[in-house]
């Protein structure tokens, strides 16, 4: 069974849906292998920096998103790393 992550940043109400079972992320647009749409009105940034701090920890396998193929672990890791180092 799917587990519903409240995922904000991208926007407030973005949700995302963690499978624990298979290490699958659908994360939708809140995390996606480009650069995160965080400049538009009902973004913030320190709302995405903590969603991608909790994600971070989490043993993520594969994230899906809306708009490119799947990632797997390592791809993941460096695209949380290097959003959360631009927004420190």
């Amino acid at each position: 069974m799917a587990e519903v992550l409240h995922m904000p940043g991208h926007a407030p109400g973005q949700i995302g849906l963690w499978h624990a079972g298979s290490g699958a992320l659908f994360g939708a647009d809140a995390i996606h292998d480009g650069p995160p749409i965080d400049d538009r009105p009902g973004t913030s940034v320190a709302d995405y920096r903590q969603t991608f701090l909790r994600l971070r920890d989490m043993p993520v396998g594969q994230v899906y998103d809306g708009d490119d193929p799947a990632a797997g672990h390592e791809r993941y890791h460096a695209i949380l790393d290097h959003y959360l180092g631009l927004w420190q």
